[in-house]
This record gives C-alpha cells, structure tokens and sequence, in this order.
C-alpha cells in the first residue's frame, strides 16, 4: 500500500510528488505577484487589497453570487437516456441509475444537491475555479487499487484558493491541499478524477479570478461606503480648515481648537451650535454626499457589477432601459446571457467524467430548465391547451407538470376537439361544415371556439392597447377558425359585439375586469 496516498480517506495510485517552497531561488519575496500568489488577495489602485472576504461584503457582488449560485442549483440536473429504437431525439428520464441519485439527490453522505451545486457555483464565481473531486468504488486487481476503474460514488468540492492544475512530468494533474495523519500535504489528483468549471480564462492562472480583475471596481465600491459610514458617523458635518488669527499665542489656539473639535466632531454633537471668537474662521474643505454624487456614482458601481456578472442592472435592482413584455420573457434572456455557459460547463464536465466512453452512447447530463421558464397561470394553460390539441403531450403529462394525480385514461394523445386518438382528425363533408349550430348541446368545435376567444379576450386585456388593437382587428383569425370548425362565425361576432361595447365604456383600470366577467358570462351561456 505505500505506492498510494491518502486523500479525504480514500486510496488512489501516486503521482509523482509535489513540492514548493519559498525557498527556491527562482522566486523572489521583493516581488508583490510573489506574495498575491502566496495570500490570494490583490492590492487596487486605491492602496486596498482585495479579497474574497472584502469582496463579498459589496452589496452588488453578494446579491449576484446569491442570485446565479442560487438559480442554478435549484434548476433539475437530470441524466437521461437516449432512445434512438423509437427516434434520433427520443430520451426518457434515468433515475434508474445510480449516478441520477449522485447528481440529483446527495452528491455525498453530507451534502444534498442543492447545497453542494450552490456551493460550486459560489466558489468559481467569486475564486474563477471550482474543483469537485469525483469518489469512485473501489476495484482489487493484482496490482492493489487503480485510479479510475470503479463508478463514481461520491462528489466532494475542493477548497478553490488551495487548489490549482498543475503539469506534473508532462501529465496533467489536479493538486490540492489536503490533510494526511493531521499534517497538511500537497495531493495530486487526476484530471480524470475531477470536474473543473472555470471564468474566462487566457492561460494565465490569475486571469479568471474576479477578485483579480474586478479589484478596482470592488475597491470603489468600500471606498464610497466607507465614505458615507464615516460622514454619517461624525454627524453629516464636513471636513474643513479652520483659520485662527495670525500672531495667536499657541496655548491660545490650542483651547479654540480642542473647543472646536468637542463642539463640532462627534455623533453626539451634530445639534449643538458651533460660535467661533477671536476672528477665527471655518472653511469647508470636503464635499457633501449629494455634491459628490453619491447616490448615482452608487449606482454606477452596480451597473458595473452587473457587467462583471453579465447581468442586467434589473436583476440587482435597477431600472434598465431593455423591457421584457412577460416574466418568461425576462427569464429566457437571463438565462441566455449569464446562466447558460454555467449550466453547459456543468453538464460538459459530468458527461465527460462521471460516464465511462460505453456509457456515453446511452447517456447523458443535462439541466431542466422549464421550472426558470415557468410562465404565469393563464399562459401556461394556453401552452397546455396548444399542446394536448396538437398531441405534443397527453392530459396526464400536463396534470403531472402541475403536481397533480394522473386519472384513467389520460394517457392517450388525442385532440378534444375531434376526439380522435392517435390519429389525424376526419375531414367533414362540405354538408356538416355548412350546418349552422342547433340548439341544445354545443358541439365540441364550438366550444373549441370560444374557450380560446375568452382565453385570448383575457389576456388582450392585460395591456388596453394590445385589447384595443385585438377589437379593432375584427377578430379576424378567430373569425376563420369558426368557420372552419362550426361552418359560420356567429359565436365570434357575440363576443366581438361585447367587447366593443366594453372597450367604449370602461376604463383602463377597469377593463380586465370587466372583460374577465363577460367572458364568464358568456362561457355559462353556452355551456348551460
């Protein structure tokens, strides 16, 4: 057994060793990179290193970490199987697998998979690296435990500011500091064994830290903050110079300044009244929040933030100049512009090491991200009506999609409009197309009819113009659908009649109201 190491109380082969010391005769202490290496903290041109610790304490940059950390671990990391007997894109669910439950449910004994994907994500946002180091079962050959030969069984994050990649003999390795018999060693882990997820990276190893790069806009922001703490601090009085009379004996202007200071310096003394003698004078010598801008250099400096994160301003708060119609709408450009690359490296790193090369036909990583896309209720009822009259998805997969129990016969495909199962709708005579509508019980076609009208109605009525502009259309496109499915437009032209009568009557703020309860109405009527 002396030909392996002990990392966190498993056995794997040794590479060769690693050793560093300040020692080396290559490395100078007078350089300032030498001790930014050593210590993990970057001085900014203000003359203030910057650290993680420092770096957190911004507003800004915790409400961002918190934010992306937190969206993508609470997105669904699924494995799936790929189906190629039924089509090119079919895939079907594999939590059968015991890797589902490893990236799913508990990545190891301590840690559940929401806690340790956040954790991930809050160590390469704020140190540009995450290390995860993969636990594989153990297998006995003739030569002891190999490396690599057993399934992974257990997921375990690495501190990031004491873990780097390292050339080792022309080999890649993966070293870290890991305690071994109570002392601290330097362990070399293959790149196999771990997944890697990185910022933008050049080559250089400081490159993708944000602390590194963002020291000054991190700086600027403690600055500013420091600033108000300390004006509100001594009461909102400025700094200034105070002017005593030329020829004053020192013992004189000794007293007029340290009654000056008891008076004006202080918390406690911003009511009190300030009465200068002897001809001396006070001269403002510092500016004023509201001269200096604060408020907006402020918020400025959570712009910056936002583009150090690649965030829109309104994720951290702000107003921003690009409007999204729809919250789903918000959510897809959130997700295309700063969330996607993170769940992409994610599922890159797992395909390509958690799965061995058989099992990378078969399967595969990926994030379910319709929870983010989540759209409000009626939209969402609308996207499930499109999809069951399409056959896209069954009534049972869209109760299932809103937590509910599945009942008989919910399973089939078929479009309730044509109740035909599997199969393409029946064309109709000319003759039945043309029939009008007869009393008693509606037809399905024209119940089709006016559920999506109502549906419509309701929503054009969340925005006045978009309502207005659906009246003044004629309702043209539901106009052809009832001819189509009932043979004349009558249903359509009741409804249009209502709403314009709706629209020259009421105000804006009253106007989903009062379009909602026609729609009622006019549902009852039919459906009597």
């Amino acid at each position: 057994m002396s030909e392996h190491q002990d990392i966190a109380g498993v056995y794997y082969v040794s590479p060769p060793p690693v050793t560093r010391s300040l020692n080396d005769p290559t490395v100078t202490l007078a350089d300032p990179k030498t001790w930014e290496i050593l210590w993990g903290d970057y001085r900014s041109e203000t003359g203030e290193l910057i650290d993680v610790a420092k770096a957190v304490s911004v507003p800004a940059i915790w409400q961002a970490v918190s934010l992306i950390s937190g969206d993508i671990a609470k997105l669904p990391f699924e494995l799936y199987r790929r189906r190629p007997e039924i089509s090119d894109d079919a895939r079907e669910l594999a939590r059968d697998e015991p890797l589902s439950r490893l990236v799913r449910v508990a990545p190891n004994e301590s840690t559940t998979a929401i806690k340790f994907w956040r954790r991930v994500m809050v160590q390469v946002l704020l140190w540009g690296n995450a290390y995860v180091w993969i636990e594989r079962e153990v297998v006995n050959e003739s030569q002891g435990l190999i490396v690599g030969s057993g399934q992974p069984i257990g997921l375990y994050s690495l501190l990031p500011d004491r873990t780097w990649s390292e050339m080792i003999n022309g080999t890649p390795y993966i070293v870290t500091e890991a305690m071994s018999d109570g002392n601290v060693s330097l362990k070399a882990i293959p790149v196999a064994d771990c997944l890697h997820l990185e910022w933008i990276n050049y080559g250089d190893k400081d490159a993708c830290q944000l602390i590194h790069a963002a020291r000054n806009s991190i700086a600027l922001n403690l600055a500013q903050e420091r600033f108000a703490a300390k004006f509100f601090k001594h009461g909102g009085r400025v700094g200034g110079i105070l002017e005593l009379p030329t020829g004053m004996p020192k013992p004189a202007r000794d007293v007029v300044e340290q009654g000056f200071r008891a008076s004006y310096e202080g918390t406690d003394n911003p009511f009190k009244t300030v009465i200068l003698r002897d001809n001396a004078k006070f001269h403002e010598a510092q500016r004023s929040p509201t001269e200096s801008q604060l408020v907006e250099a402020n918020e400025q400096q959570v712009r910056q933030i936002a583009r150090w994160f690649n965030l829109l301003p309104s994720k951290l708060g702000l107003s921003d100049s690009v409007s999204y119609n729809s919250k789903s709408e918000d959510n897809q450009a959130y997700l295309d512009s700063t969330l996607a690359i993170w769940l992409a490296q994610i599922a890159a790193e797992c395909n390509a090491k958690l799965l061995s090369e058989e099992q990378q036909s078969s399967l595969f990583f990926e994030h379910n991200v319709g929870a983010l896309l989540r759209m409000n209720q009626l939209q969402r009822y609308q996207a499930y009506q499109i999809a069951i009259q399409n056959r896209f998805l069954s009534p049972n997969e869209v109760r299932a999609a809103e937590n509910r129990m599945p009942y008989d016969g919910g399973d089939v495909y078929e479009n309730p409009a044509t109740s035909s199962p599997l199969a393409a709708p029946a064309a109709e005579s000319p003759q039945a197309q043309q029939q009008p509508q007869t009393a008693g019980k509606p037809s399905t076609g024209l119940l089709r009819v006016l559920y999506t009208l109502t549906a419509n109605a309701r929503h054009r009525a969340e925005n006045p113009r978009s309502f207005v502009e659906f009246v003044d259309g004629n309702l043209t496109w539901h106009r052809k659908q009832s001819n189509d499915l009932v043979g004349n437009d009558q249903i359509v032209e009741q409804v249009h009649q209502r709403l314009k009568k709706i629209a020259a009557t009421v105000t804006a703020e009253q106007l989903y109201g009062e379009v909602d309860a026609a729609m009622g109405r006019m549902e009852k009527e039919f459906c009597a």
